[in-house]
């Protein structure tokens, strides 16, 4: 049987994102993973996924939680580092 931990390793994103994967698409953790992992694929995929964290530190500035907004903004850090580039699909064929 496949786990989430199997699923995690194989999947380019951090569990943190993952989460944010789940949270924002409304996903299973097990589906974020894969969803993660091909969103990582693609040339806009960098992009995609900061713009996930920010909308949940949105999210979380909306609500007033300081401790997942901190969170979150760390977590955005981080993915700048490990993801940089790419091309924003919203601005493809422009």
């Amino acid at each position: 049987m496949i786990t989430l931990r199997d699923c995690l390793g194989l999947c380019d994103a951090l569990p943190e994102e993952v989460a944010v994967v789940a949270d924002h698409e409304h996903l299973p953790d097990l589906l974020a993973a894969e969803k993660a992992h091909a969103v990582l694929q693609a040339d806009w995929g960098g992009p995609a996924m900061r713009q996930m964290i920010r909308d949940q530190a949105h999210i979380a500035a909306r609500r007033g939680d300081a401790r997942s907004l901190r969170a979150l903004m760390a977590l955005l850090e981080e993915a700048e580092v490990s993801h940089p580039g790419g091309v924003d699909r919203r601005h493809m064929g422009r």
